[in-house]
């Protein structure tokens, strides 16, 4: 099982660099979709601009891109990250009404709001 994580090139390229400055212990396997055949073979996550080839061997998708995902319907399960900015929460709005529409069930997992009450 792995994920693949579904960005704007500049959004994945923040991701991938974070992910580097983690601990050793605490490092999470990961490619990005130009990376040779063997990395992406071994690697658990996939940083991707587009869906290919390559990201239906994952089971996870990550949405962070701003538009509806191409070939949802390839991944046992979707997430969908919102942030409280204006632009992100009218797209996420959108892609809930696609989802509805196209029959998904859908669980909202509001962490400000668990943050406040903890």
């Amino acid at each position: 099982m792995g994920a693949v994580v579904l960005g704007e090139k500049q959004v994945l390229d923040a991701l991938d660099a974070s992910l580097w400055s983690v601990g050793s212990t605490d490092f999470v396997t990961h490619a990005v979709q130009d990376a040779p055949p063997s990395h992406l073979r071994r690697s658990r996550v996939l940083l991707a601009t587009a869906l290919t080839d390559a990201a239906a061997a994952r089971e996870v998708l990550v949405n962070l891109h701003p538009q509806w995902p191409s070939d949802v319907n390839a991944f046992a399960r979707v997430i969908e990250v919102v942030s409280a900015q204006g632009d992100d929460r009218e797209s996420a709005r959108a892609k809930w009404r696609q989802y509805t529409a196209a029959g998904y069930t859908i669980v909202r997992h509001d962490l400000k709001t668990k943050e406040a009450g903890e």
